[in-house]
Parts: structure tokens; C-alpha cells; sequence
């Protein structure tokens, strides 16, 4: 069954992949340089953010209502720990020398979400869908036979990922409710390694301008959470995990760019397969674009 593909979940996936490409620069602006501080310091600034966002829209009571529901339980405390470590993963990984591990995890990503787009909703890819697939695999083999060994985090978020898109789509649950009550649950272990690893009375023992810099975490990590989920509801799975490709050469750039980080000479091949597969997809959506402009006119 064919499904009609979305601007704006196009928009939204585009949006998220810029604002998490941003991260690990804005990452080198914290305070502290411990990865569990930073973790605990966004969920609990990202709740503050929502919150504020849901009482400005009148909205703050009626996003709880799924917590009266206690089938809905289950599910929220499964999707806050599976989004919840993939946070502390993001956050922990550029602080500890783990970026390496985080870009292979967002190039085995698309891959994962187009397999369970095929084998649990029954999508079907295109010619150039299955070119950019066929592309970005070559990618990641010669990726991991160049490497010779496979990353634990790259595992974390190849898997954990579209298990929390899955139960995201399953449980059917508004979108900003749902992200909101998963930070909420979070809190207790966010406010805890805040004070433990950050060494302070409590995770608001900053100055002004450092707790600025953690709200910053905060927004921009929400901006992007939301509009990936957004665009998870919105698209087709399988083309919600092509265009997933976007992000890792983004962030590659923020690396080469601002980081001092360089590509070594045997992994050129690997982004220039990755490249080939994101001109293949963008060529693709762009004609697809313009036939439904043609179509409604």
C-alpha cells in the first residue's frame, strides 16, 4: 500500500537532523565535562522547558491525563528508559572519546528503521529507496571490515532507536504528552547524577550564565527529540530511517569544522558511499515533491 509522504514530516526530520547535528559542538559550552551530568542536567531542563510550553498553552493538565490510565504505564516507563539511555548515550559519548561509535550507531540507524519498516508494516521502497539502502550498506560493511571491530554504542542506538519509534506508533499516545511524562519519569535518576557527578549540593548550584548554558541543552535537545517524533508519526518508516543519513555526515561536518577532528584516509570511501546514497534519496524526494505539486495544481 502506497502512503502518501508528508511536507511537514519531511520538514520535521530535516529540522531534527540539523538541531542534534549542533549537539556535540554545543556540548564543548558545558560546565561540566562529566557525561552523566550532562545527561541528567537536559532531561531536567528539557521537563522544565515542556512544561512551560504545555502552562503558555493551557495544556499542562490535560498532557498528564495518560497517567490516569494505568495501561498506559507500561509503555511510558519502557519508552522513558529506552529514550533515556539514548540521551545519556549522545550526551556521554563526544565527552569520553566515544564519537566514532555514535556515528556508526546513526549510519546502522536508517538501516534498522527501513528493516522494520519492511518486515512489521509491510512498506515497500522504491527504485531509489533501495539504490540509497543498497549504497549506505556497502557503507557500513566496509565501515566495519576497515574498523574491525563493532562499537557497543553504535548497538545501543542501531536497536534502541526503533524499539522506541515501535512502541511510540503502538501506543498512540500525543506526541508532547508522551515525551513529557517520559522526561517526568526520568527525573528522579537525572536530578541524582546531576548532584553525585556534578559534585554539588544540587543540580541548580551553578552560576547564572552555566545554568543558561545547561537550558540551552535543554531546548535545543527538545526541539529536535520533538520534531523526530513528529516526523516518526508523520512519514513512513522506512523513509523516516533514509532520511536518518542525513545526520551523520552533519555531524561529521560540526567534527571537521569546529571540532579538529579529521577523516582518515581508509574511511573516505565510506562517506563517499554515504553521500552517493543521501544525492540518490534527496534526488528522489525532490521529484516526488514536485509530481504531488503538479498533481494538486
Amino acid at each position: 500500500m502506497t502512503q502518501v509522504v508528508s511536507s511537514k514530516g519531511l520538514a520535521s526530520s530535516i529540522g531534527a537532523s540539523l538541531l542534534f547535528a549542533m549537539m556535540p559542538l554545543y556540548l564543548q559550552w558545558l560546565p561540566s565535562s562529566s557525561g552523566y551530568v550532562a545527561a541528567g542536567q537536559r532531561i531536567i531542563w528539557t521537563s522544565l522547558f515542556i512544561a512551560c510550553v504545555l502552562l503558555f498553552n493551557k495544556q499542562l493538565l490535560n498532557s498528564l491525563k495518560p497517567l490516569s490510565r494505568l495501561s498506559n504505564w507500561p509503555g511510558l516507563i519502557c519508552g522513558s528508559l529506552l529514550v533515556g539511555m539514548q540521551w545519556f548515550i549522545f550526551s556521554w559519548a563526544p565527552l569520553n572519546n566515544e564519537t566514532l561509535g555514535v556515528s556508526l550507531g546513526y549510519f546502522l540507524l536508517p538501516l534498522t528503521l527501513v528493516l522494520v519498516g519492511r518486515l512489521l508494516y509491510g512498506e515497500k521502497l522504491n527504485l531509489a529507496q533501495s539504490l540509497a539502502t543498497v549504497l549506505a550498506s556497502l557503507a557500513i560493511a566496509y565501515n566495519l571490515w576497515y574498523t574491525g571491530s563493532f562499537s557497543w554504542v553504535a548497538l545501543v542506538i542501531a536497536l534502541g532507536y526503533p524499539l522506541y519509534f515501535i512502541l511510540r506508533r503502538k501506543q498512540s499516545l500525543p506526541v508532547m504528552s508522551a515525551f513529557f511524562i517520559e522526561n517526568l519519569l526520568l527525573l528522579p535518576i537525572a536530578w541524582w547524577a546531576s548532584q553525585h557527578y556534578g559534585q554539588v549540593t544540587h543540580p541548580f548550584a551553578y552560576s547564572w550564565p552555566e545554568l543558561a548554558v545547561f537550558l540551552g541543552l535543554g531546548v535545543l535537545g527538545s526541539l529536535g527529540m520533538l520534531c523526530m517524533l513528529y516526523a516518526s508519526r508523520l512519514l513512513p518508516v522506512a523513509l523516516f530511517g533514509l532520511l536518518g543519513y542525513l545526520e551523520p555526515p552533519l555531524i561529521m561536518l560540526v567534527g571537521l569544522c569546529f571540532l579538529n577532528e579529521s577523516i582518515q584516509p581508509g574511511e573516505y570511501l565510506t562517506y563517499i558511499l554515504i553521500l552517493l546514497a543521501l544525492i540518490t534519496l534527496s534526488l528522489s524526494g525532490v521529484k516526488h515533491l514536485l509530481r504531488e505539486r503538479r498533481r494538486r495544481a
